[in-house]
């Protein structure tokens, strides 16, 4: 064992070492150009757009679109005048004359947004839910906004939640099960940052407004080396910048948040802030509007500085929030959690180098407790602190990728006799972490992207993880084959009692049992049709085996406390999507098949009234999944809908009650005193809940006039009055239903 250690720590030497060497290319009869692309009201990083470098007679030299931070780099230039083009969708086209020498030439562009009006133009915009490529998705604020939220804005959150192999066990307690992977298992990062906990407990609302996001890439799965310590999804979402030309204000109102936001310059064209607040109201207005309690509150402030100069981007992005309620307005315990979070990060374009250099440092703090409010019987605490240097380098026909970061983990928990043994602890240990990744073309139309993370926590042993993603186009840019597999791992554990959906307490804790972290294998094979007119289609399967999950056992009996155990599991499936995209009709319809299944590593699971048991199928096993969305412009409204059909989730069924007697205590008269009544279970999970289908509308206007803006928006979640089921209480066999027909309407006011 110790041999095995050795090795891997030289070779996370090995890494390092790597990581300061100069790795600038030798460029001695050819230049390079390269920059960053920005919008020049907002200075934010244009990611995608097209630049180009021609002869002035027009013959094409070199080609590339942006990357991250909207940056660029073309390569292998013979010295020379030429023509730079640059554009990009909404944007007007940019054009001069640039002198390349035999060094690297700097050229950082801001494109001005376009202000007249186009006529008999058809944009096909890339990305949306049908462009998927091996697990990633990429989002834009346009994509957000498709899915009716009840605010005058979208939000990831309601977004993810309309796309297959996303699975959400209700609209209360912000909890996202993707393609078979739980809550603490997924990856959610603000600027390059952890959050732990993004989602709100009312479940249409996030972190991630509409009106906040500059983009996002979400991957259910495969995701390279540059991310570790999670074994099932990422989302990695950048934050729009303030804008630096002028100041703007707005607030809004609607019967469940209220918001106001600030954005503007503070030195004109380079240095700018955002800044967003944002209150529930549905605990006030439920009673009134609804006619029924929803006892939950949350609220998040969100403040972004961001400064642009022609060869560095930075920005120091703060957010906290907290929520507080019950999601079963019947239950005695009350469920709070908080979030802090403050990170700078800076993209450079290093003198002397063609590297674009990223730097980043910040802190993550989550604390969560269920119980009364005055004494809460179970409480975590978990801070993280990180610092991170990446380096990217683009060659002609080859991306390197590289770097390492540095984390501080605190954690405290106490969660009583909960989990048995695992009560009360504090500790802290660090993480160092090291990634290599190559992106290159053999032949041009087949491109690889082989990635190995290495990451050592100081209390336990270093791992390799070895990643691989690829995209092949042999027939054409109209068809693609993507594929992607890896291997990850996590030193923290989310512990929770997946017997109780109704709770959404977690305590992190590392590797409670035999120091066995959990760890997965992904697998990934899509295929993707781009058609005419604005149609593609793609068929994308996938399989995650999971291996040393922390569960509970369980018990035929009614029990509030339980033990834990080890799980391995195997979850697989397929999504197929078919997206129709055109200036004034989208249309998305998804379908997701997947099969999520858990089998004791050692012995058995525990106890139901027929024997023990070695497999489930654990809560968020949802087989059929069936998602439609459709937005249409009417010029004078935009209309909204969204409609989701799927199949029943698991749940424990009753066999029958008994009644239980103290013997510790003498009766005097048995006939009076039967005992205490006690619940008696059947298999764990092996039922399922009725089919659940719901339809949301939304109608919205914007009306603009001198210097402000008004939008009215109108719409109703659950249109139809659908009694789906939430959950069953299995401690006190109650059925309890998701939100009724929930009609709203908001306006947003904005200067």
């Amino acid at each position: 064992m110790q041999l095995i250690l050795d090795r891997q720590f030289l070779l996370f030497l090995v890494v390092v070492l790597f990581l300061v060497t100069d790795s600038t290319p030798a460029t001695a009869q050819t230049g390079t150009l390269q920059g960053f692309v920005t919008g020049a009201e907002r200075g934010e990083g244009l990611v995608g757009a097209n630049v180009v470098l021609q002869e002035k007679e027009g013959a094409r030299i070199g080609a590339v679109s942006t990357r991250q931070n909207g940056f660029y780099r073309l390569g292998g230039i013979a010295p020379g005048q030429y023509v730079l083009r640059v554009s990009f969708v909404g944007f007007e086209t940019y054009r001069d004359n640039v002198l390349i020498s035999k060094s690297t030439r700097r050229k950082s562009v801001k494109l001005r947004s376009k202000t007249r009006t186009l006529k008999n133009v058809v944009v096909e915009a890339e990305g949306g839910a049908g462009d998927v490529e091996a697990g990633k998705q990429e989002m834009q604020s346009a994509d957000i906004s498709r899915v009716p939220t009840p605010s005058t804005s979208g939000d990831i959150v309601s977004y993810l939640k309309s796309m297959p192999g996303v699975v959400s066990v209700g609209d209360r307690g912000g909890q996202l099960y993707i393609r078979g992977g739980t809550p603490s298992q997924n990856l959610v990062l603000m600027d390059g940052n952890l959050v732990y906990d993004p989602f709100h407990l009312v479940g249409f609302y996030s972190v991630f407004s509409e009106d906040l996001v500059a983009n996002a890439d979400f991957y259910a799965g495969g995701f390279g080396a540059e991310y570790t310590d999670r074994i099932s999804s990422v989302l990695d979402v950048t934050m729009r910048p303030g804008n630096k030309k002028t100041y703007k204000a707005s607030a809004s109102v609607s019967p469940f948040v209220g918001r106001v936001r600030l954005e503007g310059p503070i030195v004109e064209n380079s240095f700018s802030f955002i800044a967003s607040a944002r209150q529930s109201l549905v605990e006030e207005a439920a009673p009134q509007y609804l006619s029924t309690d929803i006892p939950l509150n949350f609220s998040d402030l969100y403040i972004k500085l961001h400064d642009i100069g022609g060869d560095s981007q930075c920005a120091l992005t703060g957010l906290t929030t907290t929520d507080e309620g019950r999601i079963d307005p019947k239950d005695t315990e009350t469920v709070s959690y908080s979030n802090q979070a403050l990170s700078g990060r800076c993209a450079l374009l290093v003198p002397g180098s063609s590297a674009l250099t990223t730097v980043k440092a910040g802190l993550s703090r989550f604390e969560n407790s269920i119980g009364s409010v005055e004494d809460p019987g179970r409480s975590a605490f978990i801070l993280r602190g990180y610092t991170e240097v990446d380096v990217n380098i683009p060659y002609e026909n080859l991306d390197v990728s590289y770097g390492a970061q540095a984390k501080l983990n605190k954690y405290r928990y106490d969660v009583g006799e909960s989990f048995g043994v695992i009560d009360t602890r504090e500790d802290a240990f660090f993480t160092v972490a090291g990634h290599l990744g190559f992106e290159f073309s053999a032949p041009e139309w087949l491109t690889l992207n082989p990635s190995v993370a290495v990451v050592w926590p100081t209390k336990f042993s270093a791992r390799i993880e070895p990643r691989f993603r690829a995209q092949a186009t042999p027939f054409g840019n109209e068809t693609k084959i993507n594929a992607a597999a890896g291997l990850y791992q996590q030193t923290l554990s989310g512990i929770s009692d997946e017997r109780d959906a109704g709770n959404v307490f977690t305590a992190w804790v590392p590797t409670p049992i035999a120091s066995k972290q959990p760890r997965a294998i992904h697998t990934i094979l899509g295929v993707e049709q781009d058609f005419s007119r604005g149609v593609s289609l793609t068929l994308e399967g996938y399989s995650k085996w999971l291996r040393n999950l922390v569960v509970p056992r369980f018990s035929a009996l009614s029990r509030f406390t339980t033990q834990t155990t080890l799980a391995d599991g195997l979850s697989y499936g397929a999504d197929l999507r078919l997206e129709y995209n055109r200036p004034d009709l989208y249309a998305f319809v998804g379908y997701g098949l997947s099969i999520t299944r858990y089998e004791a590593t050692t012995g058995n699971f525990g106890q139901f009234v027929g024997g023990t048991f070695d497999e489930y199928f654990p809560p968020h096993d949802q087989r059929h999944r069936l998602n439609a969305v459709i937005e249409y412009d009417f010029s004078f409204v935009t209309v909204n809908a969204s409609w989701q059909l799927s199949s029943g989730l698991p749940y424990t069924q009753v066999v029958g009650f008994d009644s239980i007697l103290d013997l510790r205590e003498l009766r005097e008269d048995a006939a009076q005193d039967p005992g205490r009544p006690r619940t008696i279970y059947d298999r764990p999970y092996g039922s399922r809940l009725p089919i659940y289908h719901r339809l949301d509308i939304s109608l919205s206007r914007t009306v603009r006039f001198s210097g402000a803006s008004l939008k009215l928006q109108g719409g109703v979640i659950n249109a139809y009055d659908r009694r789906n089921v939430f959950y069953v209480d299995v401690f006190e066999q109650r059925r309890v239903n998701q939100l009724p027909i929930v009609p709203y309407a908001g306006i947003k006011f904005s200067i």
